[in-house]
């Protein structure tokens, strides 16, 4: 929060209800021009029907023409160690090929890793889509998925996942432990 703070100043983080409303303020956001949008969501389609999400940390509108008019956005992930890594690398590039649908355009995307005594990023790491890479990963992850379903652990990650109330049934019902 103080780099996101120092870098963009005071503004209003995404919010919703549900998913479906994350989207669609992220893209009604984007659609105004917002100078930067905090937590935007979104969502596409994998080739084998298979519904992909993201939630970027920012989003920050940059002067390339795209489908929304004049602007387009890129993706900033904030992390506050100083190395990335190739979970990073992955992450980012699930950012950009979520982004490049919902404009229709191509961008880069940016880490700022961490931060210096006025909350400013020590290193701002350029990072372009590996295609490929993400490839790899969704099929992987698809092929895992197809197995038996793994066991529910709750945390961070069940906000706004549309599995969260199928995963509370059924802990309920088991009487899981993950409830508490």
């Amino acid at each position: 929060q103080l780099v996101s703070a120092a870098m963009f100043g005071k503004v209003t983080p995404v919010r919703a209800a549900d998913w479906p409303e994350l989207v669609r303020v992220t893209r009604t956001l984007m659609a105004r021009g917002a100078a930067g949008i905090q937590g935007g969501a979104f969502e596409r389609t994998w080739h084998d029907g298979i519904t992909v999400r993201g939630r970027v940390d920012w989003l920050r509108r940059v002067a390339q023409p795209s489908q929304l008019r004049a602007w387009s956005y890129e993706p900033v992930e904030i992390k506050l160690r100083r190395e990335i890594n190739d979970d990073d690398r992955l992450q980012l590039d699930l950012y950009l090929w979520l982004l490049e649908a919902a404009q229709g355009v191509e961008t880069t995307g940016w880490f700022w890793m961490g931060r210096d005594s006025d909350n400013r990023p020590l290193h701002v790491i350029e990072h372009t889509l590996d295609e490929m890479r993400l490839r790899g990963a969704i099929a992987h992850a698809a092929a895992i998925t197809a197995g038996a379903a793994p066991p529910i652990f709750f945390g961070g990650h069940c906000e706004g996942c549309g599995w969260r109330s199928a995963c509370g049934e059924t802990a309920a019902a088991r009487r899981d432990i993950a409830l508490l």
